[in-house]
């Protein structure tokens, strides 16, 4: 029997666990596929078939999901036959992912606790007036009404008059008729509408240009063989001119709620290195001598001259020095290798983008592993509730995936 038709019997046993009680050898865990080393039991795919399917599609959902599972395994079996002698650098993968995952978590365990969603229209309207030439328009966009009607409409010289007119009596009357004679209305005068948008209620074609109706506040007209159309355009905002408020309220909202975000983040980076290195948590080796660098760490290892000295030392040994340990962040340590591997990983990076940097990528390396150390270690210690399971499950598809 080939391994098609294996697959079909399994599901056509596991439709019979669906439709009725199994025999006592069937009613366990038990396995109902093997591959790549790997069983597939009986209620890992029970627990993964929706309900309510007919009997037939409980079989056919069965036999795809056994026959991606068989797949997926010969394929994992054949990835880490080949790729093997790569194993390091995957498990080094999975744990840089790994700490990653707990980082952010950690991240967003502080925003979640501290964060104000709430914004008010006056902060949004600072940062929009603050920042408002870093938002242009790269199309038209008009505010406008268009009226559809019958050719046959005795008093149509009096619906433009009305349409046109200033008066909220003359306004009224204007929508009482399109009411009482059921004319379609598309009223865009209270928000912003895209130009072609606008012109798509109207009989244009895509391939002529309508700039000219742009020109005036006037009511204008339009027909086709069917319907009669006049329409009024009461402002015009063009490419290139600043984006309205209005349209921006919700993307100054996510700009603001991500600063935000920002600063909260920060300011426990900052508090972490702070406290780190009043308790001697974090020491940088130069010269083989361990230097406690309290006020790099009080600035998140970001002060430049202390990373420029470090940087320098490294400098002098580069040609020489055996791998070595040049900073331990509570229990982990930093080998002068993974320094040097990061920095090759950032100028890379750089080349590859065509972008270049004043300062040196050893500099940059060491403070991006050090803060990366000193969060790992603090999602560790603090008082938040981590599921390693989802965490595990999660490197394992990225693993999968690689």
């Amino acid at each position: 029997m080939n391994l098609r038709a294996k697959i079909a019997v399994a599901a056509g046993v596991l439709l019979l666990a669906g439709c009725r009680e199994l025999p006592r050898y069937f009613a366990g865990d038990t396995t109902i596929a093997r591959a790549g080393g790997k069983d597939l039991r009986l209620g890992d795919v029970r627990s993964v078939v929706p309900q309510g399917l007919s009997g037939d599609d409980s079989a056919a959902f069965m036999k795809v999901y056994i026959d991606r599972w068989v797949l997926k395994q010969l394929k994992l079996q054949e990835a880490e036959t080949l790729f093997s002698s790569s194993a390091g650098d995957i498990d080094k993968m999975v744990e840089e992912y790994r700490q990653a995952l707990l980082i952010r978590q950690l991240d967003q365990h502080y925003v979640d606790r501290s964060i104000d969603t709430v914004f008010t229209a006056d902060e949004i309207a600072a940062y929009y007036n603050a920042h408002k030439a870093d938002f242009k328009l790269d199309r038209t966009i008009v505010k406008g009404r268009i009226v559809r009607f019958g050719e046959g409409y005795r008093q149509a010289a009096k619906l433009k008059t009305l349409m046109g007119a200033r008066s909220e009596a003359q306004q009224q009357d204007f929508r009482d008729i399109c009411e009482k004679n059921d004319f379609t209305v598309d009223d865009f005068r209270d928000q912003w509408i895209d130009f072609p948008e606008f012109l798509s209620y109207l009989p244009t074609l895509r391939s002529q240009s309508y700039d000219s109706v742009l020109a005036t506040a006037a009511v204008q007209e339009m027909r086709d063989s069917h319907a009669h159309y006049y329409f009024q355009i009461d402002a015009v905002l063009r490419e290139g001119e600043p984006i309205p408020l209005e349209r921006l309220r919700g993307t100054i909202r996510r700009i603001l709620f991500n600063q935000r975000k920002g600063e909260i983040i920060r300011a426990h980076e900052e508090e972490l290195c702070a406290r780190a290195a009043e308790m001697g948590e974090v020491k940088i080796f130069a010269d083989d001598k361990p230097i406690n660098e309290t006020k790099m760490l009080k600035k998140a290892m970001m002060a430049a001259a202390l990373a420029l000295l470090f940087a320098g030392a490294l400098a002098q040994k580069r040609q020489v020095m055996l791998d070595k340990v040049v900073a331990v962040v509570g229990g982990s340590s930093i080998l002068y290798s993974e320094v040097d591997d990061y920095a090759r990983q950032l100028t890379e990076q750089r080349r590859q983008e065509g972008y270049t940097s004043d300062r040196d990528p050893m500099n940059e390396a060491l403070e991006a592993l050090m803060t990366q150390k000193l969060l790992y270690n603090q999602a560790q210690i603090d008082s938040v509730k981590i599921n390693d399971g989802d965490i595990m499950s999660r490197v394992e598809e990225q693993v999968q995936q690689m």
